[in-house]
């Protein structure tokens, strides 16, 4: 179960708004913690770097398709945090799924 299944949608998403929560307005501090919850390690300043153009170009993508952010935060079951901006969820939500399947998440069995 891994890329864009819907329970990986829904789990990123829900991970999403606990870190945005938990990190208010600092992106970068989201963002580095979300990397280092899924590989127990801190990003390098590459690494960051990566996930952070990643965030800037859904955030970008978002905010010009409304409808896509709609249709996107829809997935799944689970009740949508709806203090939290729409595009900014689902920028963040997209690099968690990303993440999720970064090699360094992905164990093998």
């Amino acid at each position: 179960m891994l890329l864009n299944d819907p329970q990986m949608v829904e789990i990123s998403r829900v991970f999403a708004e606990r870190l945005i929560r938990e990190s208010g307005e600092d992106d970068q501090r989201m963002l580095a913690q979300m990397f280092f919850w899924l590989t127990s390690r801190r990003p390098d300043p590459q690494q960051l770097t990566v996930v952070s153009t990643m965030f800037e170009e859904q955030l970008a993508y978002f905010a010009e398709h409304p409808t896509r952010v709609e249709e996107y935060l829809a997935i799944g079951d689970a009740p949508r945090d709806r203090s939290i901006d729409a595009p900014r969820l689902a920028a963040a939500a997209v690099v968690a799924g990303a993440l999720f399947n970064y090699d360094e998440c992905v164990i093998q069995r």
